[in-house]
């Protein structure tokens, strides 16, 4: 019930990316998530927010959820962008260590009863 998708073209169906809802792990604990990675060609024609609301709808309805978190890079503005599209909100810092490497994450949430509204 967690993992990427291929995201395509409606017409034409090229791979326009991956997204889907994940299972975060962040100090230690799992938390329902969300991810979107567009290819840059695909950038600003909405996919990203499309995809990423899609897998908020997912968690919320099909999953019980009550709460979805996204980790996004504190400089990548176009994710950043996405998320407050979504309506959701900043709730913390968090480094993230990948492949060894110190990497500052911006954590924002939307709890169910804030995205039905």
């Amino acid at each position: 019930g967690y993992s990427y998708f291929i995201a395509q073209e409606k017409e034409g169906g090229r791979c326009v990316g991956l997204m889907g809802p994940l299972m975060e792990k962040m100090e230690g604990e799992k938390y329902p998530g969300i991810a979107y990675i567009v290819k840059k060609e695909y950038w600003k024609q909405g996919y990203a927010v499309e995809g990423a609301k899609a897998s908020i709808d997912y968690l919320f309805n099909e999953k019980g959820v009550e709460e979805v978190l996204a980790q996004i890079k504190y400089d990548n503005e176009a994710s950043l962008g996405v998320a407050k599209k979504l309506g959701m909100t900043f709730k913390y810092e968090y480094v993230k260590i990948y492949e060894g490497r110190e990497m500052p994450h911006l954590v924002f949430s939307i709890k169910a009863n804030e995205f039905r509204s």
